[in-house]
């Protein structure tokens, strides 16, 4: 059921995405040294962007500008310092949540590529924050979303469209 249900608020979090997408929490990128508590303070902040609910307290997405070069899944060291405080905040404060982990892409290159890439992306934050930081698989998701969902829709090609974003999802 769990799983189901799971499938399901990633599937409806795709269709409705594109509806939100000015409606954006940004915690500040690596190069400015996010900390846990930025990101604990985004993720229980009062009044969230809700994503997938109306109950905000359910569902909410926020960007960790989380940056890869040009046809890359290899996180840099500021991604890598950005996720630590990410993993212990899910081990600590954030433990009543699941994360899906959106990949996403700029407009370089085909449609198809573009897709692989962001999935590659997601999947890499996924399995450093499940191996660096023991967070178990079954609460962390990761899809790619390609260029669907560009953060600089002015500049389809811009670096911060090469990007992972996370939807928090309170398990209680």
């Amino acid at each position: 059921m769990k799983v189901n249900s799971l499938l399901l608020l990633v599937l409806l979090n795709m269709l409705i995405s594109p509806v939100i997408a000015q409606e954006r929490r940004v915690i500040p990128t690596p190069q400015d040294e996010v900390t846990q508590s930025d990101i604990v303070r985004a993720v229980r902040s009062p009044n969230p962007t809700p994503v997938l609910s109306s109950s905000p307290s359910d569902y909410k997405k926020y960007e960790i500008l989380l940056l890869f070069e040009k046809n890359s899944s290899e996180l840099s060291y500021g991604a890598m310092a950005a996720l630590d405080e990410l993993g212990q905040a899910l081990n600590d404060e954030l433990a009543i949540y699941d994360v899906v982990i959106e990949g996403h892409a700029d407009r370089s290159g085909t449609y198809e590529l573009n897709q692989w890439l962001s999935r590659a992306r997601a999947e890499s934050v996924r399995k450093y924050l499940m191996q660096r930081h023991g967070i178990v698989k079954n609460r962390l998701s990761s899809i790619g979303k390609g260029y669907d969902e560009l953060f600089d829709v002015k500049n389809p090609t811009s670096k911060r469209n090469r990007r992972v974003s996370f939807v928090f999802i309170n398990r209680d």
